[in-house]
């Protein structure tokens, strides 16, 4: 059925491009993109199925999809597991094209592809933008002893940053 219904999109695409008459170069991106994208519509399948389950069984089953992710951010190897459950809830996935900037504010894990964030090239499994949690003034406003409630869209709560001056950063939960 998921074949399928990648089929029906990239025929419905070619029927758009063939309408529009885009310039080749720019429907060779399109095409490019509905195919790395795919994986969003599956996502987006996992989402509905996720919205029927009592939350229990969602926070287990969200935990169990991301954690092999989750597990590979330094600052929270330490965190509660109610923390990482919630946190594995909140994550949305997201394609971006060549040329795209992600919104600064967010967190991010590079599930494929390569990214380049401050001059440093970001591979899979990898985060960046985990230094929102210190550049926010709503997150972090004295850079010292200041509890923070979002990171990755609406996840994270219930954390303190603490980061003596010129000291080492720590986090507690």
């Amino acid at each position: 059925a998921e074949g399928r219904d990648v089929l029906l999109l990239m025929d419905s695409l070619t029927r758009f491009i063939n309408r529009e008459s885009f310039p080749p170069n720019l429907a060779r991106r399109m095409r490019e993109y509905f195919h790395q994208s795919k994986h969003l519509r599956l996502c987006e399948v996992q989402r509905g199925l996720l919205s029927h389950m009592p939350p229990s069984l969602k926070g287990e089953v969200s935990w169990q999809t991301n954690q092999s992710w989750l597990k590979k951010i330094w600052f929270l190897r330490n965190a509660p597991t109610q923390f990482m459950v919630e946190l594995a809830m909140s994550l949305n996935a997201l394609v971006y094209a060549p040329g795209d900037s992600p919104k600064v504010g967010f967190m991010y894990i590079v599930h494929r592809g390569v990214a380049i964030y401050r001059a440093k090239l970001i591979c899979k499994g990898r985060v960046f933008g985990e230094d929102m949690i210190l550049s926010s003034p709503h997150l972090c406003p004295h850079r010292t002893n200041t509890r923070w409630s979002k990171c990755a869209r609406n996840g994270c709560t219930s954390a303190i940053v603490h980061r003596p001056r010129g000291g080492q950063l720590i986090i507690s939960f």
